[in-house]
């Protein structure tokens, strides 16, 4: 009845499940090696995203910085235009009006008007069409009253 080969593993299968063991864990660091170096790959990946993604937005900042810079400039200049030209008429009239040619700047003031109401509906007229190429409408008008009623 004392008999170790029945009663417990022996030596030999001692030695095959250390190195099972052995195996399992060797197995289980190279797989935490991988895993690691898959990491190492993923924070270099983001990393490189990340300085991709700050050039864009440095180069899309510095563009519409540029463009809007452009765009204030023509603004200042057509101020100044409109300045001018109302700074001429002006003295212009007065200088009528102290040589006595107060017809003169009647007339002038008489063709003006149409003038002036012919280049607010053109640009209005331009600013509607404009606006409905891109796609946004004017709103519908509202039914009127009688409409309403029936």
């Amino acid at each position: 009845m004392t008999n170790h080969q029945e009663d417990g593993p022996s030596s030999e299968d001692a030695k095959q499940l250390a190195a099972v063991v052995q195996q399992l864990v060797e197995t289980r660091d190279s797989e935490l090696e991988i895993k690691r170096a898959e990491m190492e790959v993923q924070g270099k990946e983001i990393e490189s995203n990340e300085r991709i993604a700050m050039a864009s937005i440095k180069a899309q900042s510095t563009f519409h910085s540029q463009r809007f810079n452009q765009y204030n400039a023509h603004l200042i200049h057509r101020y100044i235009f409109v300045g001018l030209m109302s700074l001429v008429f002006v003295v212009f009239t007065l200088v009528a009006i102290f040589l006595e040619a107060g017809d003169l700047v009647l007339e002038i003031f008489k063709l003006m008007g149409p003038l002036v109401i012919g280049i607010f509906g053109g640009y209005q007229w331009g600013n509607r069409a404009s606006s409905n190429k891109s796609g946004t409408t004017q709103p519908a008008a509202s039914p009127s009253s009688d409409d309403e009623e029936s």
